[in-house]
């Protein structure tokens, strides 16, 4: 249902709240004459829903009782149909519509609803439809998920079952009759009707509470910023509330712990505001919410879910005994709270417009969390941290039959298999390639632009690069579409040459990386590489930068001298592998490898470990490596070079 706000906005007029009873769907229909022409009627859509009706709010009331199997549920859409149409589609999963009417002011038209295949409600008026505004209404049931995890469900923690939702990607139409589309961003206004003795959340603050009875209760929240329907979420279940004190513009914040449990949430909530605070400084932009609750949820295992003001988490990632806490356990929460607090800005602020460009919510999130927690403690090396995460994209970018990031949609299907590792850690290492390349501060007023331009509106990532691409004062795109439009591991083979009475240079070529065995890869287009290189430059270390943007090409380097020793990816940001001849490697290893930092030591020896696996290197020199990685006396190295002595 559309809030009130939005239906006075839209010049309607205003309807009873979903704390009334919902107009009967059975009411009198009234005689209109029909206007001659012909009118739509969509056949079955295959993936997107037709647009000759768009929502542009919701208002929805919902029965929600954990000690059943399953709900009640009244649903007004207000929208606006667009051509002449006697026939509809909604989403809708496993609901059975009682009831449904179609209204435009005091005219009332029956509708038939008939679902149709897994996901549709197929919707027939008892007259064609002219364009104009309209709200549909139906009244239906459902049931909760007691096994996925998906839509509403159920489940006991201690013993005691809690209902609580997870829409995205497609779950939605799980609990609403709805446009379940990312595109469709519109207002929500949410009510719940709960046994008495439970606690209900939802995205919004509660405007108000009713006692409906000595069991029920009926809690009206407010009407939610333009959302899609996959970030919508409640909660109902036994929870213990746990203040974690307010954002700098005194938006609470909440962490709502499961039952006997609230001691767990010290570490969450203290914390919170600073991870805030730090997303606040980076976008230059104040919480965009009302609220912000942090909900635990009756499960041990799985994710997050960044739903605007009511951002879920399994029990264990924000629920820890305070005295029993380890390092790891701090930092996991950290990391995944960051990532999905991000989200409140990149993804629930700004929406990605369909699913082939969900790699920029997660990509960009995943990246950003790894900002948020070097500020956060650096004692925790996140840069490290960062080149493990790189190393298990190249790793699953280097198979033949790898998708590309930026993957079309063709059934819905493809919706799930787009949340993986390619678009969560390639996504973020291509994003810190080019931050680097640009620059980090430039970089950072790209997103601000391209989040203020778009704010509670939808976008692509043709918007993303643009708005870096201003910044930049040069257009990014080609580059950044040869990283999301193509899939595969770039190689970077590098040659040093250095000629009497000429600067010292590089010589680069690009070709695709696979796993050996491996059939050859399809041709592609060559990557637009953004090249960073550390060297020696008279004993000291030096870095020049460029870019490949064909097959071959070279970077001429700032030394008198033919250097001691080179490294082409400074930083250890460049998504690619680095190939050398063995003596450079060897000239590396003995000459240059406490210039370099350990992340770059790390990329250094991944790339080594990927070449020596094909047989392009010598494995005697990939292991003269290990004892140096041992010597770094961090966890990621020494499992590195455990892994590679082990694989000799």
């Amino acid at each position: 249902m559309i809030s009130l706000c939005v239906v006075a906005a839209c010049g309607s007029t205003p309807r009873p709240g979903p704390d009334r009873a919902s107009p009967s769907p059975t009411a009198t229909t009234t005689a209109a004459p029909a206007p001659a022409g012909p009118a739509l009627d969509p056949p079955q859509p295959a993936l997107r829903l037709p647009r000759n009706f768009v929502p542009t709010g919701y208002r929805a009331r919902l029965a929600i009782d954990p000690a059943r199997d399953g709900f009640t549920g009244a649903i007004e859409i207000d929208g606006e149909v667009r051509e002449r149409s006697k026939g509809f589609w909604l989403h809708g999963r496993g609901l059975k519509v009682a009831s449904a009417r179609l209204t435009r002011g005091d005219h009332a038209i029956r509708v038939d609803v008939a679902p149709a295949g897994e996901d549709l409600l197929s919707l027939h008026p008892a007259e064609p439809v002219d364009p104009g505004r309209v709200t549909i209404a139906l009244e239906y049931t459902g049931g909760f998920d007691l096994v996925q995890g998906a839509g509403a469900y159920r489940h006991a923690f201690d013993g005691v079952p809690y209902i609580e939702t997870q829409f995205e990607a497609i779950s939605a139409r799980r609990v609403f009759p709805c446009l379940d589309e990312p595109d469709n961003k519109v207002s929500w206004q949410l009510t719940l009707d709960v046994p008495r003795q439970l606690t209900a959340v939802a995205n919004t603050a509660a405007t108000g509470e009713t006692a409906l009875d000595d069991a029920t209760k009926r809690i009206v929240f407010a009407p939610t910023r333009p959302l899609p329907s996959y970030l919508i979420a409640f909660g109902v279940g036994p929870f213990e509330i746990v203040d974690a004190g307010r954002t700098r513009n005194g938006t609470p914040m909440r962490i709502l712990a499961l039952h006997g449990r609230a001691r767990e949430a010290k570490w969450a909530a203290e914390t919170t505001s600073r991870i805030v605070q730090l997303l606040e400084d980076y976008f230059a932009m104040p919480y965009p919410y009302d609220k912000l609750d942090q909900l635990a949820r009756p499960t041990l295992f799985g994710g997050a879910m960044e739903n605007a003001g009511l951002v879920t988490y399994a029990s264990r990632l924000i629920m820890r005994d305070p005295e029993h806490i380890s390092p790891g356990e701090r930092l996991a929460w950290v990391s995944v709270a960051a990532h999905e607090l991000a989200h409140q800005w990149f993804g629930d602020l700004v929406t990605t417009a369909w699913w082939d460009d969900i790699w920029l919510n997660e990509g960009f999130a995943t990246w950003l969390a790894a900002k948020i927690v070097a500020q956060f403690d650096p004692a925790w090396h996140p840069d490290v941290l960062d080149t493990a995460a790189r190393e298990t994209a190249l790793r699953a970018d280097s198979v033949v039959t790898a998708r590309r990031v930026r993957q079309p949609i063709s059934n819905a299907g493809d919706i799930f298999q787009a949340f993986d590792g390619i678009t969560y850690q390639k996504g973020a290492n291509v994003l810190a390639m080019f931050e680097q390349a640009i620059g980090p501060d430039k970089f950072r007023e790209g997103v601000r632009a391209y989040i203020t331009k778009h704010r509670y509106g939808n976008a692509t990532s043709a918007d993303f690069i643009a708005a870096i691409s201003e910044v930049a004062g040069r257009d990014v795109g080609p580059a950044f579409r040869s990283f999301l439009d193509q899939a595969g591991t770039p190689v970077v083979r590098s040659e040093l040459r250095c000629e009497p009475g000429q600067p010292p240079r590089l010589a680069l070529a690009q070709h695709r990386y696979v796993r050996p065995g491996s059939p050859p890869a399809p041709e592609g287009t060559p990557w637009q590489l953004p090249v960073c290189v550390a060297y020696d430059r008279g004993g000291a270390r030096g870095q020049t930068c460029g870019e490949l943007t064909a097959p071959t090409g070279e970077i001429a380097l700032d030394a008198r001298t033919c250097p001691a020793w080179v490294f082409a990816n400074a930083g250890g940001r460049g998504y690619y592998r680095i190939s050398q001849p063995e003596a450079a490697l060897v000239a590396l290893r003995d000459r240059g490898w406490k210039l370099l930092t350990p992340a770059e030591r790390l990329v250094a020896f991944g790339d080594a470990s990927a070449f020596a696996a094909t047989g392009e290197l010598d494995i005697g020199l990939e292991l003269s490596l290990v004892p140096r990685l041992l010597a770094e006396h961090n966890a990621i190295a020494s499992v590195d070079a455990v892994d590679a002595a082990d694989r000799a």
